[in-house]
């Protein structure tokens, strides 16, 4: 009796042992199912640098726009040489109504004398009050210098913000990891391939040359086409014309003009000569920044380097992004 009450004392603790044993042995089972998730690790994208076509192409269509809207900018500067020449046509139209003037017309008609002093004293005067030919030539040369030295910090800045665009990819772009100076010497050095290899030469002092040269050959017909001039002192001019260009000739085509006008002194009061010269040096100075249907002028010019040194400038810099 007393034994089956000690059995059956123990059978709770049996019982309990039994459920404590199972809750252990289960515990590690409930831990995994009740535990949250381990997130996935996400793969790390590897950024990949762009081609060199990619990254050429904003800064290289921003360099364009800019050589294209600088032009107008430095043909203002013609418009301002003939500007100030315009403000001594009357104190120039009072020496060519002179009496000095008109002497010198009249003597140059009597016989057996050697002529020319009135087309000389024209001349001399002209350039004393309105300009010299070297004066036009030298605002000529300056306007297309200037622009192409414009040009040029143009392209500096490009590839500046060239540089800064590639400066994460040191190892797919060597321009990456070069100093400002060295990086010029690459361009200019990749520049000067790509023009000797379209066979131009748009050098800064070739441009120049041309330019100025293309120009005053290509207004003087016009001008004389449209002034009615006789040729007389246009012949007398040319001896210079190898020195400025030609410019010396468009004096001798006004200067051949207005001789004619001071046969008629006694019609034209000094206010009207100094207005017509002053429409006269309107038209030049159109006719240089502007041109004409069969006359390509300053603006046209410019805008024809600015095509070809797009071109250029193009080649110069894919072959600086893609070497090695």
């Amino acid at each position: 009796m007393e034994k089956n009450a000690l059995q059956s004392s123990n059978v709770p603790a049996l019982v309990f042992s039994c459920f404590v044993i199972v809750i252990v042995a289960l515990e590690p089972i409930i831990a995994f199912f009740s535990a949250p998730p381990v997130p996935q690790s996400t793969p790390v994208a590897i950024k990949l640098p762009p081609t060199s076509e990619e990254v050429a192409k904003p800064h290289l269509s921003w360099a364009d726009q800019e050589c294209e809207r600088v032009v107008e900018e430095y043909l203002r500067d013609i418009d301002m040489f003939f500007a100030a020449s315009k403000k001594n046509t009357r104190p120039f139209a009072e020496e060519a109504l002179s009496w000095g003037s008109k002497w010198r017309l009249a003597t140059d008609y009597v016989p057996f004398t050697s002529g020319g002093r009135h087309e000389k004293f024209m001349r001399e005067k002209f350039e004393e009050y309105v300009f010299k030919p070297s004066e036009l030539e030298d605002a000529v040369k300056q306007v297309v210098a200037r622009y192409v030295k414009h040009v040029d910090s143009i392209e500096g800045k490009m590839l500046v913000s060239i540089r800064t665009d590639v400066a994460n990819f040191p190892s797919a772009f060597i321009i990456a990891k070069i100093d400002e100076s060295e990086l010029r010497k690459k361009y200019d050095e990749a520049l000067k391939e790509a023009i000797e290899a379209v066979e131009i030469d748009i050098g800064t002092e070739v441009v120049i040359e041309v330019v100025v040269a293309t120009i005053t050959a290509g207004i003087l017909t016009q001008i004389a086409v449209r002034l009615g001039v006789s040729g007389t002192i246009l012949g007398g001019g040319a001896s210079g014309a190898g020195a400025t260009f030609g410019i010396s000739l468009i004096v001798g085509l006004i200067v051949d003009q207005i001789v004619s006008w001071v046969w008629d002194w006694y019609a034209d009061p000094r206010g009207e000569l100094a207005t017509m010269l002053d429409g006269k040096l309107d038209e030049i100075n159109r006719l240089i920044v502007g041109g004409s249907d069969d006359v390509h002028g300053l603006r046209k010019r410019l805008r024809e380097f600015a095509t070809a040194r797009a071109s250029v400038r193009n080649k110069a810099v894919l072959a600086i992004l893609q070497s090695q």
